[in-house]
């Protein structure tokens, strides 16, 4: 939601509200326990402030999940070309520096400053706060034709079975 607001997308109260559930709805069936669920975006901002800085740092999984997830995200662009560096500086964009330390997410001199320019410049575009005609079909369109591309690639055109675990990191 933060990134949402500093990217000044325009979004509703229910919206708002909506995004809200949906984030308590999945912590939830993650086994986090509903008293440490926040009510609101406020509560849950000064939740975040309190207790994710002292309570985060690099782990072995992070580091590697997180170069599977980008070589994927690389592939899908175009394999054999700049596509990882440009996934890198997305990632490092939207996860910010310290994470991405500590994932060893590279820092791409080229791409680095190119994202942080142009990827509010894009949303702004995306959310048609940059008012031009049929951006908001079109876009959804593109977007609709993505996902299904990705998920055809992903899961080799096979049905996809997702198993949620009933707690975080069992076996540990």
């Amino acid at each position: 939601m933060r990134k949402l607001l500093e990217w000044r997308v325009p979004i509703t109260d229910a919206e708002s509200q909506a995004y809200l559930h949906v984030w308590q709805v999945t912590a939830h069936m993650l086994g986090i326990k509903d008293e440490y669920i926040p009510a609101t975006w406020d509560a849950a901002g000064a939740q975040s402030d309190e207790i994710l800085p002292r309570n985060m740092g690099p782990t072995p999984e992070g580091v590697e999940l997180t170069d599977i997830l980008l070589g994927q995200l690389a592939e899908q662009t175009s394999p054999g070309s700049i596509s990882r560096p440009l996934c890198n500086a997305l990632a490092r964009y939207l996860v910010g520096d310290v994470v991405a330390d500590w994932d060893d997410i590279p820092r791409e001199p080229v791409w680095d400053p190119v994202i942080a320019s142009a990827w509010p410049k894009l949303v702004r575009f995306r959310e048609g706060i940059i008012p031009l005609p049929l951006v908001p079909s079109v876009a959804w369109v593109i977007d609709e034709a993505v996902r299904k591309y990705i998920l055809f690639y992903l899961t080799k055109g096979q049905e996809t079975k997702i198993e949620i675990p009933a707690t975080n990191r069992p076996g540990r």
